[in-house]
């Protein structure tokens, strides 16, 4: 009998608690989506500036952070060197924009986010790709541990 009891009440609990943790879970995926849109598009404002320090800020200050295109690069760094070197000026950053972007969150500290790029340059050398951007949730906010670029 208490058996019973025991499981009835279990039954009638559940889903109680599966709606509380679920309203929870939605509020903090909704504001975590909302940063990283929030960071994707100040990177588009820091690279259109021609800001290459500030594009570099959005990326996890560690040695274990890694950029992929034509070659993987590790280490926060040396991404930064990469950028510095091959986007020095405004001219050569052009004006970049982002499309079909999708954000994923995979847990509470990590989330994909997918998409299209495009840069338009002064020059009509024109460039876009794809990407797929692992964001890590950091004590510095929603921060790029992995960046996997086609195009660049």
């Amino acid at each position: 009998m208490r058996i019973k009891l025991f499981v009835y009440i279990l039954f009638l609990l559940f889903p109680l608690t599966t709606f509380a943790l679920t309203n929870t879970t939605s509020e903090s995926s909704i504001d975590s989506i909302n940063a990283i849109q929030n960071d994707l598009s100040n990177f588009a404002i820091d690279w259109n500036q021609g800001k290459t320090n500030q594009v570099i800020k959005h990326y996890k200050k560690a040695n274990s952070t890694l950029f992929i295109s034509t070659t993987m690069i590790r280490g926060y760094k040396n991404i930064a060197a990469f950028f510095h070197k091959n986007y020095a000026t405004k001219n050569e950053m052009g004006t970049i924009t982002f499309s079909h972007v999708e954000i994923n969150l995979l847990s509470p500290r990590y989330a994909m986010a997918t998409g299209e790029w495009s840069v338009k340059r002064s020059n009509g050398n024109d460039i876009r790709g794809i990407f797929s951007v692992l964001y890590e949730n950091t004590l510095h906010g929603w921060k790029i541990a992995l960046d996997h670029t086609t195009g660049l």
